[in-house]
């Protein structure tokens, strides 16, 4: 402290006269500012999301050759072949087989197949 004179008065001043409180720096940050977005369309999304997936996943599981194994059979109707197909896709194990069947076993197989759903 230092003794300052004025006036034939001693004065005693402080270093700083006044106390300033500071705050810490804050960084800025380079994240961009955020749109919130509506349930709503969060719902939407989600759902269009899982679509999607299922679409994906039914897709995955496709039988490659299965379709033109059954409709290359001779003697049944579209509709008939048709039925058999979608009994096939439905039963994974059996249209994998199906596909590796003889004409003869396939021919067989449909008749079998569309008499108990009575196709024929």
């Amino acid at each position: 402290m230092d003794a300052i004179f004025g006036g034939g008065v001693a004065i005693e001043a402080e270093e700083d006269p006044v106390a300033v409180e500071r705050k810490p720096k804050i960084e800025p940050t380079n994240k961009g500012k955020r749109k919130r977005v509506p349930d709503d369309e969060v719902a939407l999304m989600s759902g269009l999301t899982e679509a999607i997936k299922g679409f994906s996943a039914a897709v995955g599981d496709a039988i490659l050759g299965l379709y033109q194994a059954v409709m290359a059979c001779p003697g049944f109707s579209r509709e008939a072949l048709m039925e058999a197909l979608g009994h096939l896709t439905e039963k994974k194990a059996i249209g994998l087989m199906f596909v590796e069947m003889t004409s003869e076993d396939r021919d067989l197989w449909l008749r079998t197949y569309l008499a108990k759903s009575y196709y024929m």
